[in-house]
């Protein structure tokens, strides 16, 4: 959309211009009257026809009727009855009215066995279908041609239901009356993948001599998407349960038979509560006839759409446009750094303009990470958030991460938070990988309460494994369920962030090397090769000792014709051992975890919500069980403890962490910590927050939102809702911090060059201290009564009536 908005200025103003756009799905009127709208003369459309074999067309009513399907009234299927999912498919008659392109073989072989038991299950649910109310004549009207019971059906199933029973019989009927070919069927999402995959390995006969099931879906491992293309044994059916992937990204080649499922698993944003939904949505006819297209790749094919065509008339033609479906934060700064004008006018002149709700949201959001000031103009920050290809949350991440030298560990946050997750969950074995992660979190140790810092675990384990050669590494992937293909990419991701970094100006000039709170420096290593050694243990995944990412070696090009090309191989070469040794001193910081932490709530933040026990805020510390650390807790523990906790907002309300975040069940572990950074919300069943790491006080007061003092009644709030109890003299202090440290960031922001650690005269350094200190507090006051006036009391639980409290 930002594109054709550029292409179609451009179109107006050159004569030479010429522009073609295709497309299999697209709306082409839509896109003449665009650029008619303002380019003079006509836009000539020119359509091709595919070259895909004919494919027979049948909707819901054509499947009943061949299956001849009796909808239990009582059952999950039925409109307006309670879901049973205990209930059974009911597959019935022998009889069938449906005339396929090439015919069937009803009637013969493993059909008669399946026609008995369907004709069985038809006549036991005879007394409970007579009792349906009669066909009506507007149903007679809209199906002319198909039989009572097919009516009937269609007058009592639930088409908004994704109906698994009849799915079962289509399958068992393929099987049984036509000819070889792989069947697909398009199902929205991983979950109804799973259950059909379930369904059919418990109903369907012999399942494991004449099928193979073959789930698609992203999150599998690159090996088990590869079963997708394998060819079966003679006398076994494929049978490839997939996603919206299988409609446009891949092509199966023997796939004859399609079950479209007509519904599509799609992430709506809503600007208002900046919270994605993931909703499942009825599919467009656009992405209908894709499905269809499917089927006739190799040979004439069959497509089942699972609505009926009356429903079919209500389905709209199109997919809604991503531009109004997710935040435009992105979009805004890349309008703002390319100097095009007004966001707002800007994006008024898409093809199909977002809402302008959802531009002052984004602009909003903005304005919060302060990247553009209140006229909308981008700040020194904005500029160069601008310039990175990330989130722009991921990107004020990176930049903190460079100015106070910890950078290592964030470009992995930023790589994979910002790409996708390298955690594989296969199908069967969804419990296995869960306690996998777990389990690096647990060793970790700073990792066990923060899903980011499990990544940056996982991935510094990875290269570990890589150094010590291939079959360390196969068993590391292995035992670990990740992806060495996602793995791979975030390197590659992380390769491109350095380079980034450095053209802007931000990689060669952090704050340095910081002492611990023990008043000893950590060792810094002069290049990334020179530490490799140091990280050959089980040491935490935090350090900058592993080297962070394997750079690609220039390649060899064996003709080398003495045109200068062995004079740039030595070039990259020299360039990529001088970008090591840069990130090697831009990381000497990593491993100390409380910064770390700071800087992803620097990133993250307005993105918190607070934890405590669902007693209240002055019920006092956690329970035994929950002190024990999450990665050590077995499922029900961790529901139960995550029972006794509630996590709030501000927007919000009452939220959840999602069960696969290894914080699940350790929210309030750790009084200390009881706040929870995330990097998104989703509301599926109930409002989820994902990738999420706690923090303590000192982060949130330092890095967050505003501070405001309240001497009267001795707190401190950040932001109006998030409240501490403090000494006003502490208060005070700690806003004056945050100033100070404001105004040297933004100084450094302005101009990356700049020594922050001398330009705020040690201020950096005390905070950097200040931060530490938290955590050696951890164990003095876990069990300490409140006190008055002491600095601890920012930390300390404390009883509030209106917001949130600490």
């Amino acid at each position: 959309d930002f594109l054709l908005v550029i292409l179609r200025s451009l179109a107006t103003r050159r004569r030479d211009f010429r522009l073609v756009a295709m497309s299999a799905t697209v709306d082409a009127e839509l896109f003449q009257r665009y650029f008619e709208a303002e380019v003079p003369g006509t836009c000539g459309c020119i359509e091709i026809p595919g070259r895909t074999f004919p494919v027979a067309e049948y909707r819901l009513e054509d499947a009943i009727e061949a299956t001849g399907y009796v909808v239990d009234p009582d059952g999950e299927y039925a409109a307006g009855s309670e879901a049973n999912f205990n209930a059974r498919g009911v597959a019935g008659g022998s009889r069938r009215t449906f005339n396929p392109l090439s015919g069937g073989v009803g009637g013969a072989g493993g059909a008669s066995s399946r026609a008995a038991k369907a004709s069985r299950a038809a006549k036991e649910s005879l007394e409970r279908t007579s009792l349906m109310d009669d066909v009506t004549e507007e149903t007679r009207a809209s199906y002319p041609g198909y039989s009572e019971a097919t009516l009937r059906c269609l007058q009592t199933v639930d088409e908004e239901k994704i109906n698994l029973e009849l799915i079962e019989a289509l399958v068992a009927l393929i099987a049984d009356e036509y000819e070889d070919g792989a069947i697909l069927i398009f199902l929205p999402g991983m979950a109804e993948i799973r259950a059909l995959h379930e369904r059919l390995l418990a109903e369907l006969e012999d399942v494991e001599n004449r099928f193979a099931l073959v789930p698609l879906h992203s999150t599998l491992s690159s090996e088990e998407q590869r079963l997708t293309f394998s060819k079966p044994p003679p006398g076994v059916r494929k049978v490839v349960m997939a996603t919206n992937i299988a409609e446009t990204s891949v092509t199966i080649d023997d796939v004859v038979f399609v079950i479209d499922a007509g519904r599509v698993r799609e992430t709506r944003y809503d600007p208002v509560t900046r919270m994605s939904s993931l909703v499942t949505a009825w599919c467009s006819r656009a992405s209908g006839r894709q499905r269809r297209g499917r089927a006739g790749r190799v040979r004439e094919g069959y497509c089942f759409h699972l609505y009926s065509s009356r429903k079919e008339k209500t389905l709209a033609d199109f997919a809604t446009p991503e531009i109004s479906r997710v935040p435009l934060d992105a979009l805004c700064l890349q309008i703002k750094i390319l100097k095009l004008g007004d966001v707002r006018a800007f994006l008024r002149r898409a093809i199909e303009p977002p809402n302008e709700t959802a531009v002052a949201a984004a602009l909003r959001s903005l304005q919060e990470l302060d990247a553009v000031d209140h006229a909308d103009e981008l700040t020194p920050l904005g500029h160069h958030l601008a310039e990175l290809p990330v989130d722009a949350r991921l990107g004020k991440m990176m930049l903190y991460g460079a100015m106070f030298s910890c950078l290592d560990p964030v470009l992995t946050i930023a790589a994979g938070v910002g790409f996708r997750s390298p955690f594989l969950a296969p199908m069967d074995r969804r419990d296995e990988a869960d306690e996998a992660k777990r389990r690096i979190a647990e060793k970790s140790g700073a990792a066990a309460t923060s899903d980011h810092l499990t990544l940056v675990a996982a991935y510094a384990g990875w290269i570990r494994a890589k150094a010590r050669g291939k079959t360390h590494e196969r068993a590391f992937l292995s035992s670990a369920f990740l992806s060495a293909q996602t793995l791979r990419q975030i390197s590659e991701m992380r390769q491109q962030y350095v380079e980034l970094l450095d053209q802007i100006g931000f990689l060669r000039s952090g704050a340095g090397l910081f002492e611990t709170a023990s008043g000893s420096k950590q060792t810094e290593p002069a290049t990334m090769e020179a530490s490799v050694s140091a990280r050959e243990g089980e040491g935490s995944g935090l350090s900058a000792a592993a080297p962070p990412f394997v750079f690609a070696p220039p390649s060899r090009d064996r003709r080398d014709d003495g045109s200068g090309k062995k004079q740039k191989r030595k070039q990259n070469s020299s360039r990529l051992t001088e970008l090591r040794a840069a990130l090697a001193a831009a990381s000497v910081n990593a491993s100390n975890e409380p910064l770390v932490r700071a800087v992803i709530c620097a990133g993250l933040y307005p993105n918190v919500a607070l934890a405590e026990n669902a007693q209240g805020p002055g019920s006092g510390g956690a329970s035994e069980r929950d002190t024990k650390s999450a990665a050590r807790m077995n499922f029900r523990d961790r529901f139960a403890a995550a029972a006794r906790s509630t996590i709030r907002t501000k927007r919000d309300g009452v939220v959840s962490l999602h069960p696969t975040s290894v914080v699940f069940g350790a929210e309030t572990s750790d009084h200390k910590k009881r706040f929870l950074l995330f990097h998104e919300k989703v509301k599926t069943t109930k409002v989820y927050l994902r990738d999420a790491t706690l923090v303590g006080a000192y982060p949130l007061l330092l890095f967050g939102g505003k501070v405001e003092v309240d001497h009267t009644n001795a707190k401190a709030s950040c932001d109006g809702w998030i409240r501490f109890r403090a000494a006003p003299r502490v208060a005070v202090l700690f806003k004056n911090l945050r100033k100070e440290l404001d105004a040297t960031l933004m100084r450094k922001t302005a101009d990356p060059s700049l020594d922050v650690d001398a330009e705020s005269a040690g201020l950096v350094r005390t905070i950097v201290e200040l931060l530490e200190s938290e955590e050696t507090q951890k164990s003095e006051t876990k069990n300490a009564p409140a006190t008055d006036g002491t600095e601890r009391e920012v930390n300390e639980a404390g009883g509030d009536d209106d917001g949130a409290s600490s």
